[in-house]
């Protein structure tokens, strides 16, 4: 997840308590995979971010496929595998 500084721009609108709600539920979104349930302004917020957050997600899901497959790849080639008969 990349935490960009227009959340941090538009939290600082936000009373403290709500900022706290705002991140909770950024870092919810994120990390837990959880839709916060939101009222009012904090929610509004979080509706402005959650397409980034949801682009970020794919592309982290993304590069996990990507290392994955590199893994299975070089476990082929690694030093333990028989080696090729000519």
């Amino acid at each position: 997840m990349v935490f960009y500084e227009s959340y941090y721009r538009a939290a600082q609108k936000l009373t403290s308590g709500k900022r706290l709600q705002f991140y909770d539920a950024i870092f919810a979104f994120s990390f837990d995979d959880l839709d916060p349930k939101l009222k009012g302004e904090v929610a509004l917020a979080f509706e402005l971010v959650k397409p980034v957050l949801e682009k970020s997600r794919k592309f982290s899901d993304a590069g996990k496929k990507g290392v994955e497959a590199k893994k299975k790849q070089a476990g082929l080639a690694s030093p333990l595998a028989k080696p090729a008969i000519y």
